[in-house]
């Protein structure tokens, strides 16, 4: 692992297999297709709080739910 780390320039307290944790968080979360609640179950989450930690929404899914949300709010 610390030729891995070393050769694509990640810090040596660099947790590979947390950050492929948070990978994994992240693309489902954007996916749009899982609730925070079934990421949670996957990752074997205590709390939603941490999976609300680990789940971050990229700033194009946001952009993508609001205009989104817009859309429903403008239908009648």
């Amino acid at each position: 692992m610390a030729r891995i780390k070393k050769k694509a320039g990640l810090p040596n307290k660099f947790r590979i297999f947390h950050g492929l944790r948070h990978h994994y968080a992240v693309t489902l979360a954007n996916s749009g297709e899982f609730s925070l609640d079934m990421i949670g179950q996957f990752l074997t989450h205590k709390s939603s709080a941490m999976t609300k930690h680990c789940a971050q929404f990229l700033q194009e899914t946001m952009k993508q739910a609001s205009e989104r949300a817009a859309e429903l709010i403008g239908k009648k």
